[in-house]
């Protein structure tokens, strides 16, 4: 999906997940359990999963980099959507991703250590050490265009300076 070159609106994705999602995902994002029987037969906690919150996917986790979930959303909500006839538009899901990683969600300890060599961390990481001149902030709503166009220009020269030792 093609990134959108404005910064995604975290209150537009609220208003969006109020309709389509909450029913699901519960206005509070908690997630929906099964009842206790089909929890235990099926070895499941959750019918559908927390988007935030403390038993939510930590911080360093796909859905944490507002890309990704987008990505997801577009392509496979509300429920019975699919990738060839997506029902939500581009800024759309965009915004739902924004809204839902703007929530807290539990820490992961280490995520400093995925990306050693910053030149290869994702522009939507919301957790540092973060690359260039732009601000924390930016890297939740984007625009990510800027921090990719830097990436991509300074390639060759970052993977040296901030390559991890031994890749």
């Amino acid at each position: 999906m093609t990134l959108p070159s404005a910064a995604s609106e975290p209150k537009h994705g609220a208003a969006v997940f109020a309709e389509p999602c909450a029913v699901w995902h519960q206005a509070d994002g908690r997630g929906k359990r099964p009842e206790s029987k089909e929890a235990a037969e099926q070895r499941r906690r959750y019918q559908l999963p927390p988007l935030w919150g403390l038993e939510s996917d930590n911080d360093g986790a796909g859905i944490a980099r507002p890309i990704t979930p987008a990505n997801f959303i577009r392509a496979n909500m509300p429920f019975g959507t699919d990738s060839a006839h997506p029902v939500m538009s581009v800024q759309n899901a965009f915004g739902v991703a924004a809204f839902i990683d703007s929530h807290p969600r539990p820490r992961r300890l280490g995520n400093e250590r995925d990306f050693p060599g910053r030149a290869l961390k994702r522009a939507a990481a919301t957790y540092p050490p973060f690359l260039g001149p732009f601000p924390p902030s930016q890297h939740l709503p984007g625009p990510w265009q800027p921090i990719r166009q830097l990436e991509k220009d300074n390639e060759q020269m970052l993977r040296r300076h901030f390559a991890a030792p031994g890749r």
